[in-house]
């Protein structure tokens, strides 16, 4: 993921100096190159050791590091970020904090975002066959997020749309970079919007309260860049303009700049237009009314479309005599073609309409009206089969709905056929091969469907179980649903087969947000005093020296592993400390900085009494002091004395153990 803007006189704010190649941050991320920067902060391509995975960090600037009021709102944003989990969204997984630092970790997309992709076409500009599925995926991503979870974006441009290597559209920073601005004007006393003032509609300018209508805008002014190469209002006052100026059309303004290429179509120029509105009201209702009208079908606006309206609008499409047969054909035709809309053909409709005029004149004499009405709809039907018999199946979102639209033009094709015919039989012929065929790949796909969801099912019984764990805290918890629901949403649903995964999908997401959210408030385990370090319980009653020895036996074997740098003597420190917090999150264990029963086990660390030599004085009247060798915690011989105590001692545990066995 990376990021790109507009500077302003915040640019970068200084944030977390010091930062560079190989550092590793927040005890997890380590640095590896930047991505991105500007006057929202520096996001930088991490590795997050932790889940050996790669992620993109966001630090935030010192100035809001630093604000408690401003960690809070981000605190919030990065929560409701949190509950977005859609193929076309970047995915929020966390918001990580240190000392006077603070970054949102989130997805890394290995792709270039639109604007750059803009400028690398021919002309600079994107011709509509070409945006036409960034855009169909764009809307998506806003569709859920303001229907299905209630959020606003609020700052959409080009630059927040990213494409990953698998051409696959993902919408960044929702609801973050706009609150950061907001914040920062906050802190500085000064505006910060100049950067995406030319996305944002007269309502957001005012700052009127959030709405799904300034995405509306946002939407229409981000076309309208990518089509023409810059975005409705570029110069002068910007501010001024787009409250009370009325932008040229598209076709216009490529005209201006000399741009050569494809006609927009007009279907495209009204709905951009239309999202464009200083009214609200008059913008499209809402993402479906987008769609519809880039398909070229009438759209739905917002309130202001009034009962007055709406008649008239009726009165002068049907006109005062009403619809005749041959304008109703002419009209079933006419929805018929519209579908070359939807699967990315954007100007076939008047071409289709003049060939079928051409081929209806050409009668014979004394042909009657049925005929001639006859001729003409055979005309366009044969244009409408052969035009969908060419579409790619890849441009259809499910083979149910190719399915679907062979049924239509099907029922419509029988209610105009005539009886007889053979060439409407064979029209009617070759539509029904072409259903059969959708129907077979329909029915592949539901059955690819169902075993995709059977396969989630099993799998999510390993995140349920890690969540019950006692032995496990909420970081590792919240790591378990994070791995699974990464999985879940790389599994490529198609969602006309079917709600089952979103059900699968749902559970993941709650369950990592509520794990997530407790991680957050979690404190990190405090360094204990060295006597308190050995926690195991069949270690609490051994002496200093005996748990000085275990201690020397972790940091060897954590020393093994690499996990710890320090010198192996027995003493516990803050290196220690930091090792063995480090190893018990990489191994999902309770961080809790202490030798455990459980860290005891994982590392295999010999649990037996280690036998500390002790002064004696020898026949020869000096002093004989055995200490343990320096080497692999091996000690010098027992004495006689010490190998009967130890004899002793061990009697007396088998004496237990079997009086245990024994009931007594």
């Amino acid at each position: 993921m990376s990021t790109t803007g507009t500077t302003s006189n915040l640019d970068f704010q200084a944030t977390r100096v010091g930062l560079g190649e190989d550092i590793v941050v927040f005890n997890r991320f380590k640095l590896k190159r930047i991505l991105g920067r500007g006057g929202m902060g520096v996001v930088w391509l991490a590795d997050d050791q932790t889940l050996a995975r790669e992620v993109a960090l966001k630090f935030m600037p010192d100035l809001v590091a630093g604000d408690q009021t401003a960690l809070h709102d981000v605190r919030r944003e990065t929560r409701n970020g949190m509950r977005l989990s859609h193929q076309n969204v970047v995915t929020m997984y966390d918001l990580v904090e240190e000392n006077q630092s603070a970054a949102i970790v989130m997805e890394f997309v290995n792709g270039p975002h639109l604007d750059a992709m803009r400028r690398s076409q021919p002309n600079q500009v994107f011709e509509a066959a070409g945006l036409e599925k960034y855009v169909r995926q764009l809307l998506d991503a806003l569709e859920y997020a303001h229907t299905t979870v209630g959020m606003v974006h609020r700052d959409l441009k080009p630059a927040n749309l990213m494409v990953n290597q698998d051409d696959v559209l993902k919408v960044t920073d929702f609801g973050i970079a706009r609150n950061l601005q907001d914040t920062m004007s906050r802190i500085s006393m000064k505006l910060n919007s100049a950067g995406t003032l030319v996305y944002m509609s007269p309502q957001q300018l005012m700052g009127e309260a959030p709405s799904t209508s300034d995405d509306i805008y946002a939407v229409g002014a981000t076309i309208y860049e990518l089509l023409t190469g810059k975005p409705p209002f570029h110069t002068g006052d910007i501010a001024t303009q787009v409250e009370s100026r009325v932008p040229p059309r598209m076709s216009e303004r490529r005209q201006e700049f000399g741009v050569q290429g494809e006609a927009i179509p007009e279907a495209w120029e009204q709905v951009v237009a239309a999202c464009l509105e200083k009214n609200p009201r008059e913008r499209p209702a809402d993402i479906q009314a987008i769609r519809d009208g880039l398909r070229g079908l009438r759209f739905k606006r917002g309130s202001g479309e009034t009962k007055a309206r709406r008649a008239a609008k009726r009165k002068a499409a049907q006109g005062e005599g009403g619809m005749s047969f041959t304008k109703l054909a002419i009209a079933a035709a006419i929805v018929i073609s519209a579908a070359g809309w939807y699967f990315g053909r954007y100007l076939p409709e008047e071409e289709r309409k003049l060939r079928a005029i051409e081929q209806a004149a050409v009668r014979e004499e004394g042909e009657t009206k049925a005929e001639k009405q006859a001729r003409y709809d055979l005309a366009e039907f044969t244009v409408n089969i052969a035009e969908l018999k060419k579409a790619d199946p890849a441009e259809f979102s499910s083979a149910m709905e190719r399915r679907e639209l062979w049924d239509s033009l099907l029922t419509k094709l029988k209610s105009v056929a005539v009886a007889g015919d053979e060439n409407w039989t064979r029209l009617e012929n070759d539509a029904k091969k072409q259903r059969r065929q959708a129907e077979d790949d329909e029915n592949a796909e539901q059955a690819e469907y169902e075993q995709k969801v059977l396969r989630l099912q099993g799998a999510i019984v390993v995140p349920r179980d890690a969540a019950k764990r006692d032995d496990l805290n909420a970081g590792s918890k919240k790591q378990e649903w994070e791995k699974f629901l990464t999985e879940v949403q790389s599994a490529g649903f198609n969602a006309a087969y079917g709600r089952k995964h979103k059900a699968i999908e749902e559970e993941a997401a709650s369950e990592y947000n509520r794990w997530a959210l407790i991680a957050l408030n979690e404190s990190p385990a405090t360094m204990v005093p060295p006597n308190l370090v050995v926690a195991a319980k069949n270690m609490a009653a051994w002496s200093a020296a005996e748990k000085e020895e275990i201690v020397r036996r972790v940091q060897k074997e954590l020393a093994a592993s690499g996990q710890f740098k320090g010198k192996v003597d027995g003493k516990h420190g803050k290196e220690l400390h930091d090792a063995l917090i480090a190893y018990q999150q990489k191994q999902q264990m309770p961080a809790s900085g202490l030798i455990d029963d459980a860290l005891v086990s994982r590392l295999k660390i010999d649990q037996t009494k280690p036998v500390i030599a002790v002064a004696s004085t020898n026949h020869g009247g000096g002093s004989n002091q055995r200490q343990p060798s320096q080497g692999g915690g091996q000690v010098t011989a027992p004495t006689g004395v010490q190998k009967a105590m130890m004899w002793l001692q061990f009697g007396e545990q088998i004496g237990r153990t079997r009086n245990s066995l024994m009931g007594r």
